[in-house]
């Protein structure tokens, strides 16, 4: 538990600029923490936190190269990503679809430097009918996997692309039609907003902050029941939050979140904001729930990053597509006394859209969900 508090410190004190040395770093086993870091996919931030501190309080010898290795690979790693994300987007539209990158190296502009955040998948988001889009991403990708919600694809140095019909979606079937009707309200503002990733100059489109409060809350709880949040994610949120809101953006927020039915999910979410990672109080857009807060904090830790390292399932590498499922299932259900439809709904969701796949898949599958990083 000691090096797991250091951890939080020493992400705070990376999170934001101006705060004060953490002096608990002195007793740092840079050993543990690195794995701590990897677990949650922040090793990044943990290296952007190690160079701000003094040099009698860095690792040492061959830890500091440990460091300095995994924070150079994970600048490399994002400006391969940068660079696919541009090959990625023109190619699309010189095939006549247009694009909005979700999450990723769009949140990662968001942070002091964006180079700290470890980069995963590239997301994008197209509002072109499903029928072109998977017939277009077939064309110039013959191996792709196929989901309701994204066609999946593999470029360049293993780099996984996906491309969403939709940018998420619910399990409870009543609050998943609300949620696809305000994406498709929302469309035309989010293909209009334009950025430029770090070293290009030509503009892609990101979503906006008030859209990105309501998608990417829907991605973590969408993550919560299907294979566990990565702390990555609600950083991501944290730095989200710190672009500010007004008090009308901030009722529209709690409009949309509880007739989604994620406002719950949101309190918790402000606990383990302001009080594990030291948001202000000033930046929460809901009021923090403590006990919500703790319950999903716990899940976090306990799974890492995705879930891989959950530790309640035991080996899952050669498990059998049933157990598997099996497995996942167990897992939602075990929400269902705090979070009622969404997780009784999740089994007959995750079935439904299997068939579907099943239905349509006509290409070899590279990747699953299981294995994405």
């Amino acid at each position: 538990m000691q090096q797991e508090e250091i951890f939080f410190q020493l992400i705070r004190f990376a999170l934001e600029k101006g705060r004060p040395v953490p002096e608990c770093a002195r007793q740092a086993d840079w050993d543990a923490l690195y794995d701590i870091s990897m677990k949650q996919t922040l090793a990044g931030i943990v290296y952007h936190a190690i160079k701000q501190l003094p040099d009698d309080m860095q690792p040492k010898d061959d830890l500091a190269i440990k460091w300095l290795l995994r924070g150079e690979k994970i600048r490399h790693r994002n400006q391969l990503l940068n660079a696919e994300c541009m090959r990625q987007c023109r190619e699309l539209a010189q095939q006549g679809l247009r694009t909005c990158l979700l999450k990723g190296q769009g949140n990662a502009l968001l942070y002091p430097t964006p180079y700290m955040r470890t980069p995963g998948d590239i997301d994008l988001w197209t509002d072109e009918s499903r029928e072109k889009v998977i017939r277009t991403i077939r064309r110039l990708h013959p191996a792709t996997t196929l989901e309701t919600m994204h066609i999946a694809y593999t470029v360049g140095k293993k780099i996984p692309v996906e491309v969403h019909f939709y940018p998420s979606y619910a399990n409870y079937i009543v609050s998943d039609m609300r949620l696809k009707r305000y994406f498709r309200e929302q469309a035309s503002e989010q293909f209009a907003n334009h950025v430029c990733l770090p070293e290009y100059s030509d503009p892609i489109c990101v979503p906006t902050v008030a859209f990105n409060r309501i998608y990417q809350l829907s991605h973590i709880y969408r993550h919560l029941f299907y294979e566990g949040i990565g702390l990555r994610q609600v950083i991501d949120y944290y730095y989200l939050l710190r672009q500010g809101f007004t008090a009308e953006e901030k009722a529209a927020f709690e409009q949309t979140a509880r007739h989604l039915k994620l406002y719950r999910f949101a309190c918790g979410l402000m606990y383990i904001l302001r009080d594990t990672l030291g948001l202000a109080e000033e930046y929460l857009i809901a009021p923090a729930d403590e006990a919500d807060g703790q319950f999903i904090l716990s899940e976090i830790m306990t799974a890492g990053n995705m879930g891989h390292h959950d530790p309640r399932f035991g080996d899952t590498r050669n498990e059998t597509t049933l157990h598997r499922f099996v497995r996942k299932r167990k897992r939602s259900l075990a929400f269902v006394g705090k979070y009622g439809m969404e997780a009784i709904a999740e089994p007959f969701s995750t079935t439904r859209q299997w068939i579907w796949a099943k239905r349509h898949a006509d290409t070899p599958r590279t990747q699953t969900d299981d294995n994405k990083h």
